[in-house]
């Protein structure tokens, strides 16, 4: 299996979602994170938009955590590029303007949310994150796979 092309320092300096393109790895992609919330008695979607809200009450920020935190766990393990997303797909301005988070940051707070799970695993991680508001770099991506064989 192909790796991922060195950085200076691959550790700090994030490796480009191109450069994870080019590298020839599979690329892991999370389930549709709004039908498996959806359909947990846990979580209450807003009608205007959707799941985007739910990092606001902290059962359901939890919820949300965990059910990323298993797919994102699988890049971990096989040491593969993984594309994490923000819940924002349904978070326009007009919907959030509609909402009851229509005071608040939605889109960015979904940001923050997403890049705080993935830092929690470390500069040298698997998982990668791309969002719709940071789709032009990657979280760093470790070579343990190769170091290893």
């Amino acid at each position: 299996m192909p790796d991922l092309p060195a950085t200076p320092d691959s550790t700090t300096h994030p490796v480009s979602f191109q450069a994870v393109v080019r590298s020839g790895l599979p690329i892991l992609g999370e389930g549709s994170m709004y039908e498996r919330l959806r359909r947990d008695p846990a979580v209450e979607f807003d009608p205007h938009i959707a799941h985007a809200g739910l990092i606001y009450d902290p059962a359901s920020a939890r919820v949300m955590e965990e059910t990323h935190r298993e797919y994102l766990d699988i890049g971990q393990k096989y040491g593969l590029p993984m594309v994490a997303a923000t819940a924002t797909w349904r978070a326009n301005a007009e919907r959030i303007s509609q909402s009851r988070f229509r005071n608040k940051a939605v889109n960015q707070d979904n940001v923050a949310f997403m890049r705080d799970i993935c830092a929690s695993y470390g500069a040298t991680a698997h998982p990668s994150s791309l969002t719709p508001l940071s789709v032009r770099r990657v979280m760093p991506i470790a070579r343990k796979r190769r170091q290893a064989g």
